[in-house]
């Protein structure tokens, strides 16, 4: 197996604009040394234009921001700066109940409950790769919060969400992908799990997921995201 390290972009469409993000950025004062540069796909043929998500950076820079499948390392670390929107708000409750979450299958009768459906369809895209129980997730024309307990929580379009989860479930080997925990408020869902994959070198990684989901006329949809190399 053979591992292709990503050529450096960090001019084009991964500039650092002008805007008040730009602005922002300029006020930060994050130091990138240690941080990874480029990524390692599984196969030698692989192009950086095969990926769904074109805003990718390379190289850790001021121009970007720090992906929330950084701890991929078959996949980009760094988003372009210029796709983002800081934001300081986040679902953050205490009074949480547990929910016994079963497992579910859509074509049984035995449960049709919608937090059942959309626990469901996060494990098959996942554990089958299926693009259609990720596009049930993912709303339109919005926003998702990236929370980043070590850094800043930022905002990304929805569409550019879905083509950055299209390239992880797509792109990466799944060995495993357990639903560890799943609990509701209101009409929050919020699932833990744990998502177990191989990387180029063939070497057992697990990277551990948060989503927080609200129910609207179309089912349960993703409302943030956080990933972390550790187990919470």
């Amino acid at each position: 197996m053979s591992s292709v390290p990503s050529r450096d972009i960090r001019n084009g469409s991964n500039g650092y604009g002008n805007g008040t993000i730009a602005q922002q950025a300029r006020r930060e004062d994050r130091s990138w040394i240690n941080y990874r540069t480029g990524y390692y796909q599984y196969s030698s043929n692989w192009q950086d234009c095969n990926f769904w998500y074109p805003y990718y950076s390379y190289t850790p820079s001021q121009h970007c921001i720090i992906s929330p499948f950084y701890w991929y390392s078959n996949l980009p670390g760094y988003l372009s700066i210029t796709r983002i929107f800081w934001t300081d708000s986040c679902v953050r409750y205490d009074d949480w109940r547990d929910y016994r979450y079963r497992g579910y299958d859509r074509y049984d009768n035995w449960s049709n409950d919608r937090v059942s459906e959309a626990v469901s369809d996060i494990e098959e895209a996942f554990l089958s790769r299926d693009l259609r129980s990720l596009d049930r997730l993912i709303p339109r024309n919005t926003t998702i919060t990236i929370d980043d307990r070590s850094y800043r929580n930022y905002r990304v379009r929805s569409d550019d969400f879905y083509d950055m989860m299209a390239d992880l479930v797509t792109n990466t080997r799944t060995r495993d992908f357990d639903i560890t925990r799943v609990q509701t408020r209101g009409d929050y869902v919020r699932v833990y799990a744990r998502h177990s994959f191989e990387d180029a070198w063939r070497r057992n990684n697990n990277v551990y997921m948060t989503f927080i989901l609200r129910e609207s006329r179309f089912g349960y949809e993703i409302v943030e995201f956080e990933t972390s190399g550790d187990r919470y």
